[in-house]
């Protein structure tokens, strides 16, 4: 028996959620590239720029510039912060990666109803966007849930953050 609509919408959610790198195993992701929500942005990236390329599509030029900005900006930004992780910081461009997947949401819809692409190449790419808005809810949850940055974290830190350290107390 299949599960009902909105079971199934749950599941998935839960799914998505239990993908995304979160509590104790967060503190191992030490690439963005490792994160669930930008692997699922990029990939919807790759599939606007594939359709984007064919001869029908390219000429239109406002269209094209409009959905692969709002694909490009979602990895971008989930990958911009990641390495000067403080969670408040983070957040807030995963909250624009958030956004930009809304925005490309629009222009699929859109490319569908210009006859851009066919229902099963729709389905697919909305069915796509639906886990890459998902799996990025998920980690902005986290984000969110996040007081601080765990004890003892450092990920990237330039030179001058380093002369600036002050020295820990030994006592």
């Amino acid at each position: 028996m299949r599960p009902s609509e909105g079971v199934q919408e749950e599941l998935e959610r839960f799914r998505a959620a239990r993908a995304v790198l979160v509590s104790e195993n967060m503190a191992s992701v030490d690439r963005f590239e490792d994160l669930v929500a930008w692997q699922l942005s990029e990939q919807l990236r790759e599939a606007v720029f594939e359709f984007t390329a064919r001869d029908g599509v390219k000429r239109d030029f406002d269209f094209c510039d409009d959905i692969r900005r709002s694909a490009r900006s979602a990895p971008a930004n989930i990958a911009e912060k990641f390495g000067y992780y403080t969670p408040t910081q983070n957040a807030r461009y995963v909250t624009i990666a958030r956004a930009s997947l809304q925005e490309t949401l629009n222009h699929v819809l859109d490319a569908a109803q210009r006859g851009y692409i066919n229902g099963d190449e729709r389905n697919a790419i909305l069915r796509l966007n639906k886990r890459a808005l998902g799996a990025t809810g998920s980690y902005l949850s986290y984000l969110k849930s996040c007081k601080q940055a765990p004890p003892g974290w450092s990920r990237t830190r330039n030179k001058d953050q380093e002369d600036n350290q002050e020295p820990e107390n030994p006592t």
